[in-house]
């Protein structure tokens, strides 16, 4: 995974740094998904890149090497995504038009495991869907799990971060 080309965002020559992009309880929570690498991770902080639409879902931090970060990207809302690494550091750097710099969204609440985002991207060719594009990309997951024999790793989420039911997720759509 890389950080958004020139061409891509629009990038200018000079370089800033956004300290906010990690606020300090996200690293730690970053940190600790590292040592983790069995499970499928909810992200822990989502970026954009404000003149050009690229994201960034990003779960792990690696402790000896900090400024790697894992998640999926898509750079661009053009289909053009995929799981891997990043530096923080070339992100940070980034510097749009108008001095614009990725920015964090602190706000963000992961809906689902990163494995589940990762198939509705797949599936809808962009990291730009909706909550049934969630709920369908979970039940192929869970389709695939039950085929193969595997466990299911995936999970939905509730707005505390609780893993939550497949039939409760879609009840709770219906009402939305």
């Amino acid at each position: 995974m890389t950080t958004p080309s020139q061409t891509d965002c629009g990038q200018d020559s000079t370089a800033g740094t956004n300290e906010t992009l990690i606020l300090p309880g996200q690293r730690v929570r970053m940190l600790e998904n590292f040592k983790d690498q069995d499970s499928d991770h909810a992200p822990v902080v989502k970026w954009l890149c404000p003149w050009n639409g690229a994201l960034w879902l990003l779960t792990t931090m690696d402790p000896d090497n900090e400024d790697l970060l894992y998640g999926l990207c898509d750079l661009g809302g053009n289909g053009d995504f995929d799981l891997g690494t990043i530096s923080r550091a070339e992100a940070e750097a980034i510097t749009g038009v108008g001095g614009q710099k990725i920015m964090p969204l602190p706000y963000f609440r992961p809906l689902a495991t990163l494995s589940v985002y990762a198939e509705a991207a797949t599936q809808v060719e962009s990291t730009i869907f909706g909550i049934g594009d969630l709920l369908a990309a979970y039940q192929r997951l869970a389709e695939e799990a039950r085929k193969s024999g595997s466990p299911l790793k995936a999970r939905l989420l509730d707005e505390s971060g609780e893993t939550m039911s497949f039939p409760l997720a879609m009840g709770l759509q219906a009402i939305r």
